[in-house]
């Protein structure tokens, strides 16, 4: 079967495409990190990591067959997205710029 008469694109909410070539690996572009990103922020890595997650989780979804633009689905990544949105720390919430810059090595369980 030719390759090219295989491959899908779909677009979703929140500019989310994912195109597919007969499985893995496939590609997904968003708009998911400018929904979730901090206005007042110049880079938000909460929002990029939020954002690259669940690119990450509907892509390999997306891949294993599981049809994401079903209502349920659709209506499943507008919620999700509302979550993290809600669960987002404001910029001021930041004790600092790595978690693991806080920790303390020397006290390290070895």
């Amino acid at each position: 079967m030719n390759a090219t008469m295989d491959i899908q694109e779909n677009d979703l909410p929140y500019g989310i495409r994912y195109r597919l070539a007969g499985g893995p690996p496939g590609e997904l572009t968003s708009e998911l990190y400018e929904q979730l990103k901090h206005p007042d922020l110049e880079h938000d890595h909460d929002a990029e990591v939020s954002a690259d997650a669940l690119e990450s989780l509907l892509l390999a979804m997306a891949c294993e067959g599981i049809y994401l633009r079903s209502d349920r689905m659709v209506a499943a990544i507008k919620t999700a997205v509302e979550a993290i949105s809600n669960n987002m720390s404001e910029p001021d919430d930041h004790q600092c710029d790595h978690p693991f810059d806080a920790v303390d090595n020397h006290d390290a369980v070895g």
